[in-house]
């Protein structure tokens, strides 16, 4: 009777993980999201969508600065746009498939608190 239930029960289990689903990037996550206004107008800013759209709290990986120093940060939205224009999402033309999405997002979490900056030899820099 012991052995039934233990058969049982991993049955149910399997049973249960085969038929559940993963949800994928959704939404607007793991897109590219630019607004205009860096470099004092020369360019664009982009960030990283990790928020599903920019309603939601602090949906976008960037660097920006905070206290004068520059850092790879997750903010909200106004923080992002720092007053300036929203300009749109960008995604490949070929499509990007939900998990690769994820991983565009793992990779822009994994960056946050890293010092990268700007530098105008390359706009980005790595220490």
């Amino acid at each position: 009777m012991k052995k039934l239930k233990i058969a049982l029960t991993i049955i149910c289990i399997t049973v249960l993980f085969s038929t559940m689903t993963c949800n994928a990037a959704t939404g607007r996550q793991g897109l590219a999201a630019y607004r205009d206004g860096a470099l004092n107008g020369l360019n664009w800013h982009a960030g990283i969508m990790t928020g599903v759209n920019y309603q939601a709290v602090k949906p976008v990986v960037h660097m920006y600065k905070e206290n004068n120093v520059p850092a790879i940060r997750k903010s909200s939205w106004s923080v992002f746009k720092n007053g300036n224009s929203f300009k749109g999402y960008y995604k490949p033309q070929s499509g990007i498939s939900y998990a690769n999405r994820d991983k565009v997002m793992a990779t822009a979490r994994s960056l946050i608190g890293e010092g990268i900056g700007y530098k105008l030899s390359g706009q980005i820099g790595y220490p």
